[in-house]
C-alpha cells in the first residue's frame, strides 16, 4: 500500500500519530480488500472439503450460491 521509503519513515519515526495511521490503514485494507479475496477462497475450499467428506461431486455453482447469499451479510458483519 505504501512505498518502502514511506514505510521506513513511519517505522523510524517517534510520532505516534503516524504509527497509528499505519495501523489503521493496514486494518482498513485487511477488512475491505482482504475480505473480498479471502472469503471466495474460503467458500471454494469449504466446498472442496465437503465434496470429499460426503462423497459427492464438486460444484462451483454451490460456491457461487454461497457467495451470493452469504458474502453481503459477512461484509456487513465486518463493519459492526
Amino acid at each position: 500500500m505504501f512505498g518502502p521509503a514511506f514505510q521506513g519513515r513511519i517505522e523510524q519515526s517517534k510520532n505516534k500519530v503516524l504509527k497509528k495511521f499505519k495501523t489503521l490503514a493496514l486494518v482498513a485494507m485487511d477488512q475491505s480488500v482482504g475480505v473480498v479475496w479471502f472469503f471466495p477462497l474460503y467458500f471454494l475450499s469449504f466446498e472442496l472439503a465437503e465434496s470429499l467428506c460426503y462423497w459427492r461431486g464438486f460444484s462451483l455453482l454451490n460456491v457461487g450460491r454461497r457467495l451470493k447469499c452469504d458474502l453481503a451479510s459477512i461484509l456487513i458483519a465486518q463493519v459492526r
